[in-house]
């Protein structure tokens, strides 16, 4: 059975010798097999996110529900639990055989257009609807020190870029 890969077609019998002179093992094994898949670590992925999330939804309503307190603060630790699986994916998907400059750009590729979105997102919120936002005042240097990757010091005294994480 012969498949389409990285521009080679795989099959132990096709191409013989002119094959294996051209590309590595690595380049004829189908995408599949070669890394081992762990389904148990996205659930625990999913039980720490979700856990996170809980955590949140019950941090004020445990109060409006009546509850003494939020029966989810162990959540707070789904956050850590979250990251470091996800360094491990990413660590373990990384391909360390195409170097490190190829890991730089896929993570930049997967990173950078989204970040740039959602601060362009933040940056005409804070022109149409100011009010929304709480300490984010719009000007140029902020809106392109932030699509740099650059914080600032903004009005409220804290270091930041336009798009952060938090509520201040």
């Amino acid at each position: 059975m012969a498949t389409k890969y990285a521009g080679a077609c795989w099959s132990p019998l096709a191409y013989g010798h002119r094959i294996a002179a051209r590309y590595t093992s690595s380049h004829l094994d189908p995408p599949d097999n070669r890394r081992q898949k762990f389904p148990g670590l996205q659930i625990l992925r999913f039980v720490a996110a979700f856990s996170v999330v809980l955590f949140h939804l019950f941090s004020n309503y445990h109060i409006y529900f009546g509850f003494s307190k939020n029966y989810f603060a162990f959540g707070n630790h789904g956050v850590d639990v979250f990251f470091v699986l996800s360094g491990f994916v990413i660590t373990y998907t990384a391909h360390p055989e195409k170097g490190s400059l190829y890991f730089m750009k896929r993570r930049a590729a997967r990173i950078i257009p989204l970040y740039w979105l959602l601060t362009f997102g933040v940056g005409l919120m804070s022109i149409i609807r100011p009010d929304f936002l709480l300490t984010t005042k719009f000007n140029i240097k902020s809106l392109l020190l932030s699509l740099a990757f650059i914080p600032y010091l903004k009005e409220n005294g804290f270091t930041q870029p336009m798009l952060f994480l938090g509520g201040h």
